[in-house]
């Protein structure tokens, strides 16, 4: 399902694309010449380090845009890989531009991503300040689930690991502390503060 913000002649010249757990949507220095609206799954924007490890830039799920930071720029900073089957809408840069100035409701509604965008880019900025690994996974809990208390995870913990920018094996450290302290309720991916 798409947005009603989306004007019919934005979809008209838009194409649907699906990808696959793993998929890359893009690669760093790849020519710009979309965004990307996602309809369902997610998506997150990668870069490595000298050593070859990942870092998350951003995550993305449905009813968000993906890689509105790439709007002015020639080539992607970052490569886009979907976390599990993910259905987008790529949209061309020159229609966006023209949708933007056309049809208020859609500006308005592309302005609400971009803060959205802003506000989780600031929460993992503040995240990954956190010295513990108990501080940023209680950070990451109240911040990123829509109760601030419970959350779903849609990925394995190895990648929530590599999210916090710690090692798996403290992550499940942690978390047995956490459920031995009282403090969270564990069920597989699901977590909830007490």
């Amino acid at each position: 399902m798409l947005t009603d913000y989306f004007p019919q002649s934005l979809i008209a010249v838009s194409r649907f694309l699906s990808l696959q757990k793993g998929e890359n949507l893009f690669q760093r220095e790849d020519q710009v010449d979309a965004l990307f609206y996602i309809i369902e799954g997610e998506l997150i924007a990668l870069r490595y380090q000298r050593d070859g490890k990942p870092v998350i830039m951003m995550r993305n799920m449905a009813d968000e845009i993906f890689a509105p930071a790439s709007m002015n720029m020639s080539i992607y900073p970052c490569s886009a890989e979907a976390t599990r089957a993910t259905k987008l809408l790529k949209i061309p840069l020159n229609i966006i531009n023209e949708h933007l100035s056309s049809h208020p409701d859609f500006a308005r509604y592309y302005i609400q991503s971009l803060a959205d965008n802003l506000k989780k880019q600031c929460a993992r900025s503040e995240r990954l300040r956190l010295k513990s690994v108990k501080q940023r996974v209680l950070h990451f809990i109240s911040c990123e689930s829509p109760s601030g208390t419970e959350i779903t995870l849609s990925c394995p913990m190895s990648k929530w690991a590599e999210e916090l920018g710690v090692e798996p094996e403290s992550l499940y450290r942690t978390l047995s502390e956490l459920e031995k302290e009282g403090v969270i309720k564990r069920i597989k991916r699901h977590i909830k503060l007490i």
